[in-house]
């Protein structure tokens, strides 16, 4: 189906069905009609109509089962795959996905139960190797987690992938050394693969090792100079190490490469609120980040800040709630939101916030004590 001609095509199975109801393959084509124009509950009711005419319909039952995943509506999702399980007892993409569902709902047990239950049946199934490491890594069983990574083939999709895990499980453990050698190692092998200069730059800059961090970019940069996560990663260092005009800069490049990059759109806008210079500029940018991504909790505390800086501040106060709603636990949020309720005259609000930030592990604990000092 072209997606031009959607409207078109829904009319026309519309009438199909009308003089041939029972019709499973063209119910099966409206429905995903239904899933690329966003109208999921028409979707479900749709593969439901298809199941209650004929139970045993597997492609009706897995892109139900995969809309239920979708929607985090993990219990629904994981009774199809079950369902598709009775019919054919060797599908193991379908006990992949429950394994990949308890994961996400953090049931680590049930989750190792179902990715180690699949590798009995297929000891190379790369997918349950990565998920089982992927949840040991998750429950902090870290021993587990290096293991499992070690085992994913290097001719497997996902090596790659599973060697930025590691090293980044190495990292956890405050291992360097191994973790950079783990990627170096990798890049040898996939020099084009911006991912890895990614983690591996990352891995230098959460130790602090900035120049390092900066020449390993610089590094993968060369390779694949429009790398648009690289040159973000790049401008963030700079920043780091006060160099905010070339971090802007290369934000721009970024923005030039993908007009669309909601990380770049948003750190500019906030660069200009927090130097409080381009504010009506930076709020046209931040918004624009909003409408991408828009339920990004840091772009709505962006948005926030600019209000606040404009003298906006209930137009700042709501943003700030709904920022706070999205991280609940960011410690310089909590410090906008303090400053917004001061501002507001609302100081046991203020307090309650400013007390969180440090809660929160702020990484200036004393700006924020002296402001709280300030209110008493």
């Amino acid at each position: 189906l072209d997606m031009k001609y959607y409207k078109q095509a829904e009319q026309i199975y519309r009438e199909l069905l009308a003089a041939e109801p029972g019709f499973e393959n063209g119910m099966l084509d409206l429905a995903y009609i239904f899933e690329v124009t966003d109208r999921l509950r028409e979707a479900e009711k749709t593969y439901a109509r298809i199941l209650s005419g004929n139970p045993v319909s597997v492609q009706a039952r897995t892109r139900l089962g995969n809309l239920y995943m979708r929607e985090g509506r993990g219990e629904e999702a994981i009774r199809q795959f079950n369902q598709l399980l009775k019919i054919n007892h060797k599908d193991l993409e379908s006990q992949l996905k429950i394994g990949i569902i308890r994961l996400q709902q953090k049931n680590y047990e049930d989750a190792i139960s179902e990715f180690t239950g699949l590798l009995k049946e297929d000891p190379r199934y790369d997918q349950a190797l990565y998920y089982l490491a992927t949840t040991y890594e998750e429950k902090l069983d870290y021993e587990q987690a290096i293991r499992n990574f070690r085992l994913i083939s290097q001719a497997s999709p996902l090596w790659n992938a599973a060697q930025s895990r590691l090293a980044m499980v190495f990292a956890k453990l405050k291992d360097i050394a191994s973790g950079a050698k783990v990627l170096n190692e990798a890049i040898a092998k996939s020099p084009d693969v911006g991912d890895l200069y990614l983690y591996l730059a990352i891995i230098y800059e959460e130790a602090g090792q900035y120049d390092e961090s900066m020449k390993v970019l610089d590094r993968g940069l060369e390779k694949l100079p429009n790398d648009t996560e690289m040159l973000f990663r790049k401008g963030i260092i700079l920043d780091k190490t006060g160099k905010k005009e070339e971090a802007v800069e290369i934000m721009r490049r970024v923005l030039v490469i993908d007009p669309k990059n909601a990380d770049a759109l948003n750190y500019i806008g906030y660069s200009y609120a927090e130097m409080g210079t381009n504010l009506l500029s930076a709020k046209e940018m931040i918004i624009q980040a909003l409408d991408i991504s828009p339920d990004d909790g840091y772009i709505m505390d962006s948005l926030g800040w600019v209000y606040f800086k404009m003298g906006m501040h209930k137009k700042a106060l709501d943003m700030l709630i709904e920022a706070i709603k999205r991280v609940p636990d960011d410690p310089v949020i909590l410090e906008h939101l303090g400053d917004v309720y001061l501002e507001l005259g609302k100081k046991a609000k203020a307090t309650e916030a400013y007390r969180k930030a440090i809660q929160y592990n702020h990484s200036e604990p004393e700006k924020i004590k002296a402001k709280l000092d300030a209110i008493k």
